[in-house]
């Protein structure tokens, strides 16, 4: 490898803040609205529905909502203040009207409504400083509101969200989603929904000031039962959603790179970005599993058994990191060819869907104690990557995060795998094409 080119913002070749409000809402479409293979059964919401948005009456509120989402994307990679403050303003005016309405039951339940919020949502994770923070919890119950309603039209029981028990347990909602007979993603879901009670007994009983021992062997055998499911599934779902490495990207001599290894290691690509999520998701939920049993079983004085459940621990970890190219560059195949043939390294940023879809995963990879050092700096530097390169600001903000796992976290990005991960349901694209 010759030499580095180190990372640039993109460059966008206009003259002022109005022309790239002019180029907002297709470059934030062609940013989002991420095409999923043909045979795959996962889709995006945004991508299936696409034409809805397109041809929407410049007046609606699905308008309305993507040219703020849309501006403030702009606003961000583009580093104008201008706009982000542009974008806020329309962003707290048709909220305040929105929600009136929406009290006030003056909104159908269309495939519209469910569009904007999630819109919405993805507004917030872009947008996202400090001194202008997330409203998660808002917005998944507004998502939450909609999949509760039996004549929803957009998520019919055979196109429904791919996690909504697991949407419905992060929530602690009293009403139950309806959970479809048969999906792909079904049993995953329901692993994931046991590992948030199992998760939230775990953490109870270890922080309190005595030991439970009976109730803690309890949950570390409930955990045990579920680290052993999630792994059924990884077994059962290989063939059926397969990856492959393509090679390893080494880092060049030290004095030709400083403060960057998030990239360098092992790249593995799959048939799409969902399809990766889907496997960072099921990843994630193992780790947070595995670590509770580490912890359950350090507090009852059992951890010198758990050799084998690290390493593997160690390996989800590295299967997501060895993801990180496919989601954030724009040509992963590229950086790998580049270097076997020792051309310049030259890091080029993904669609930005691809960041906000890894956010979550490698935040819970970066939290966890049982992730090498090593690992865990990379997670940071992708973060910053996302933030910095994708327009991201959610991902600046989980950098200064607690490393608890607040469930704030967890409500936004569900909203997201709810909202833009669903079954792919032919009537429903179908219906999008006539619209």
């Amino acid at each position: 490898m010759k030499a580095y080119h180190p990372m640039a913002r993109v460059i966008y070749d206009v003259k002022n803040d109005s022309e790239l409000e002019d180029r907002a809402v297709s470059a934030f479409l062609d940013d989002y609205c991420v095409a999923s293979q043909n045979f795959s059964p996962i889709g995006s919401i945004l991508q299936d529905f696409k034409s809805i948005i397109v041809s929407a009456d410049p007046a609606s509120d699905l308008a309305k909502a993507t040219h703020l989402t849309a501006l403030s994307s702009i606003g961000k990679k583009s580093s104008s203040s201008l706009l982000l403050d542009k974008a806020r303003e329309q962003y707290a005016e048709f909220l305040e009207s929105f929600q009136k309405r929406l009290a006030h039951g003056a909104i159908n339940q269309t495939p519209e409504l469910l569009l904007v919020i999630v819109l919405l949502g993805i507004f917030e994770l872009i947008s996202a400083t400090e001194e202008h923070g997330s409203s998660h919890v808002t917005h998944s119950r507004g998502v939450y509101a909609i999949l509760s309603t039996t004549d929803a039209p957009l998520f019919t029981p055979s196109g429904a969200g791919c996690f909504r028990k697991a949407f419905q347990s992060v929530l602690q909602a009293e009403e139950s989603l309806s959970q479809p007979l048969t999906h792909p993603l079904q049993s995953l879901d329901i692993a994931c929904f046991k590992s948030f009670t199992v998760l939230r007994t775990a953490r109870s009983l270890l922080s309190a000031e005595s030991v439970i021992v009976d109730e803690l062997q309890i949950v570390l055998r409930e955990a045990h039962d579920l680290n052993n499911e999630l792994a059924d599934w990884a077994k059962t779902h290989l063939c059926k959603w397969p990856y492959r490495s393509i090679g390893k990207l080494d880092p060049p001599a030290a004095n030709l790179i400083k403060d960057i290894i998030w990239p360098f290691g092992r790249i593995d690509v799959y048939a799409d970005i969902y399809v990766s999520t889907v496997w960072n998701m099921y990843r994630q939920v193992r780790l947070r599993v595995i670590d509770t049993i580490i912890n359950c079983a350090s507090k009852l004085g059992m951890k010198s058994s758990l050799h084998s459940l690290i390493s593997t621990a160690h390996d989800l970890v590295d299967d997501i990191a060895a993801s990180l190219c496919f989601h954030l560059c724009a040509d992963a195949p590229g950086l790998v060819r580049n270097a076997e043939t020792g051309a310049p390294l030259c890091l080029a940023p993904g669609k930005s869907l691809g960041g906000l879809l890894l956010i979550q995963p490698i935040f819970i990879v970066s939290c966890l104690s049982l992730t090498p050092r090593k690992q865990r700096l990379r997670m940071n530097e992708a973060l910053s990557w996302i933030a910095d390169q994708m327009g991201i600001g959610q991902a600046r903000l989980l950098l200064k995060a607690p490393k608890d796992d607040p469930l704030e976290v967890f409500q936004g990005f569900m909203l997201i795998w709810v909202g833009m991960l669903y079954i792919r349901d032919p009537s429903n694209q179908s219906e999008a094409a006539n619209l």
